[in-house]
């Protein structure tokens, strides 16, 4: 197994730390079954599920099964199936055994096992890949002993290849007394790979994110631009800081903010001259997020499009809302439904379920694809998309960093208009209605006219044909992925780490989403030029400490004198 998926499910699983399946320490004795649901009964109710789908037809002997899907190549590239455990007995032989079915010779799986003490330091960790064969289950089984202070275990099953593997009949059982080694040494506070250890977040807060790419040239002497999209003053979300930094350091020749066209995106354009070894380029902002207003949507009999979402209703090379097989799926979708929320809750019911057809390659990210193969979350938000076009409905795909994952590449989501209100998210791969803002840091909402770039030529782009041009990295011609130095990136990709809650009364948070606002313009024009105040950065951390809304502003305020007080 590469390390890079080692590591990353050990970051995944951090989001899931407040989901446990919890036994209390009496109740766990020799023989005790520490899975709540080892049969992936109720659609795999209790399990994180990442591109993976519940199968309640597909059975070993008595359980259900989940299928994960196969994955797109790429270091930040796999699908998995887990679950968190606490308390955890210590001192004690556990044995994990599932069985999973491969669907081509010469496939493998692996099982990462986790433990996590009351810091959410890594106490123990383990990763075995299995061989498996063709339309037959293969009993996965390993035993490990976890030692004293662990308080949550983890498992997951994990899927790294190109084609989909099912997994049913999942046990982790109790055996008898026996020592642990030592534990892992605990981590410094800042967490593994700088990873954030706190609850998800439920309200205003400061997030962290940050993006990478690894390129070299095939020149000796050439130079190339990576154009990244950024995070900019969308929905409530307000970039506070803005750094780049490039290994080695004399790579980085230039870097600069770029508004697009739309007027809503931004991009980074860094210019670098790798060395013959390539360049690590990076970048990091810290960014205001809000919770957003959670009020209900008025109820709209039929589809609107007015003249700022009107644009997104027609059919589009990655978007194929005129495809045949889309309408006639969509039609289907609409029978019973009450008005455009039933359907667009519908449609997301379906995009996050759908496994797609058996034997279908997985070598595109559009929504055609998406309906045939089931796909990635990229494939899932540009079908949901296509399906509520289909209908008349205006909607478009939104790339982003999530907080509740670790690091990834991107994610994709769906917003679609809705009368009366404007554009509402939903959740095309986890089935959620209206996901709350503070869970992540938008990257760029997809034109159409990206759309039909989807399948421009790859070049640094690092991910399959039908992903919108622009919502992630380009590479001018003159650059290559680094895969050798990419490597060094061991699991941390993109992501998306909380950096802090806030607390104030509702006035002082909209004063202060107020005076983010005009900081962000002081931010653009240092940023259109390549030169980001590096003190701002350092008062905005310092002002974090508190965790009080008024701080910030004051720190904000100290940036731009003359803003009112």
């Amino acid at each position: 197994m590469r390390r890079q998926f080692y590591l990353a499910s050990a970051l995944v699983v951090l989001s899931l730390l407040g989901l446990c399946c919890t036994l209390w320490a009496r109740d766990i004795t020799e023989g005790s079954e520490l899975l709540k649901n080892p049969t992936f009964e109720r659609r795999a109710e209790g399990w994180l599920l990442r591109s993976a789908v519940p199968e309640p037809e597909v059975r070993h002997g008595a359980s259900a099964s989940v299928r994960l899907d196969g994955v797109e190549p790429g270091p930040q590239s796999w699908s998995h199936a887990g679950v968190a455990i606490s308390p955890v007995p210590a001192d004690r032989e556990l044995r994990f055994d599932s069985h999973v079915r491969g669907h081509a010779d010469g496939q493998k799986a692996s099982v990462n096992v986790f433990g996590y003490d009351n810091d959410q330091d890594l106490t123990f960790m383990s990763s075995t890949p299995f061989d498996l064969v063709a339309g037959k289950w293969t009993k996965l089984t390993r035993e490990y002993v976890v030692p004293p202070g662990t308080t949550t275990l983890t498992a997951w099953v994990i899927n790294s290849t190109a084609r989909p593997i099912s997994v049913s009949d999942a046990h982790l059982r109790v055996g008898g007394p026996k020592k642990a080694g030592p534990r892992l040494p605990k981590r410094p506070k800042s967490g593994l790979l700088g990873w954030s250890r706190t609850a998800p977040l439920d309200g205003p807060g400061v997030v962290r994110a940050r993006a990478q790419a690894a390129v070299a040239t095939r020149g000796k002497d050439d130079v190339g631009v990576l154009r990244f999209p950024i995070p900019g003053t969308y929905r409530d979300q307000v970039p506070l800081t803005f750094d780049v930094k490039v290994e080695p350091p004399g790579a980085l020749k230039s870097y600069r903010w770029v508004r697009r066209p739309d007027g809503r995106n931004w991009l980074c354009e860094v210019t670098v001259a790798p060395t013959e070894q390539g360049a690590l380029v990076r970048w990091e902002a810290l960014v205001l997020v809000g919770r957003g207003k959670d009020v209900p949507l008025p109820e709209a009999a039929r589809a609107e499009a007015p003249g700022e979402a009107a644009p997104w209703t027609r059919s589009t090379a990655c978007v194929q809302s005129d495809d045949a097989a889309i309408r006639d799926e969509a039609q289907e979708l609409a029978k019973g439904t009450d008005g455009v929320e039933a359907y667009a809750r519908r449609v997301i019911e379906f995009t996050a379920h759908h496994k797609g057809k058996e034997g279908v390659p997985f070598d595109a990210l559009d929504a055609r694809k998406g309906l045939d193969c089931g796909g990635s979350c990229t494939s899932r938000a540009n079908l949901a998309a296509a399906l509520l076009r289909a209908k008349g409905i205006p909607a478009r795909t939104v790339a982003h960093l999530p907080t509740w994952s670790g690091p990834l590449y991107e994610h994709w989501l769906v917003e679609y208009w809705h009368p009366g209100a404007g554009w509402v998210w939903l959740e095309s791969s986890l089935g959620q209605f209206r996901p709350l803002p503070c869970t992540l840091v938008v990257l760029g909402v997809a034109n159409p006219e990206d759309e039909d770039r989807a399948f421009d030529p790859l070049q640094t782009r690092q991910v399959m044909p039908g992903a919108p041009h622009l919502s992630v990295h380009v590479g001018s011609e003159t650059l290559h992925p680094a895969p050798q130095l990419g490597r060094r990136l061991e699991g941390a990709g993109n992501v998306a780490i909380i950096e802090t809650r806030l607390s104030g009364t509702e006035a002082e948070l909209a004063q202060l989403f107020s005076v983010a606002r005009g900081a962000f313009e002081t931010l653009v024009r240092e940023c259109e030029t390549g030169v980001a105040n590096a003190a701002r950065a350092e008062s905005v951390r310092k002002a974090l400490r508190s965790k009080k809304t008024t701080d910030l502003a004051a720190a904000l305020r100290r940036d731009r004198p003359n803003e009112a007080k």
